[in-house]
């Protein structure tokens, strides 16, 4: 008694139709990945240090974070799309909008949470510096 097979009958061909993905495509994409994220992290780390001046509420530095990370989606943005277009390339920017994709829902996150690094929230008092 033989099982049934549980996919359908799939021709050979069909098969061979399809080509696995390559270790080089994946290095690829993981690398467009990183270089988005380092991209929007440390552009972002750049402006929201340079803006908050010291006396401000450690929210205030994650809203400057925030939003230097939605400037920088219209400039990611052209880089993936130019990427994509070529062949050779196309991996990593589809690298580079998914670290786009994460840095934005990180940064969402952190403003929406009021998460500031250590930093700059040590002697914040939630009234004023200590």
């Amino acid at each position: 008694m033989t099982l049934p097979r549980p996919v359908p009958n799939v021709t050979r061909a069909e098969l061979e139709e399809h080509e696995p993905v390559k270790r080089s495509e994946i290095v690829r994409t993981a690398m467009g990945v990183c270089l988005s994220s380092v991209a929007h992290v440390g552009g972002g780390l750049v402006a929201a240090n340079s803006l908050w001046d010291g006396r401000d509420s450690p929210a205030e530095w994650t809203f400057y974070y925030a939003g230097a990370g939605c400037c920088l989606l219209p400039l990611t943005g052209t880089i993936a799309w130019l990427l994509t277009t070529t062949e050779s390339t196309r991996r990593t920017g589809q690298g580079v909008i998914i670290g786009a994709v994460v840095a934005t829902i990180v940064a969402g996150l952190a403003l929406l949470t009021g998460y500031a690094p250590p930093w700059i929230s040590a002697g914040w008092t939630g009234d004023g510096w200590s």
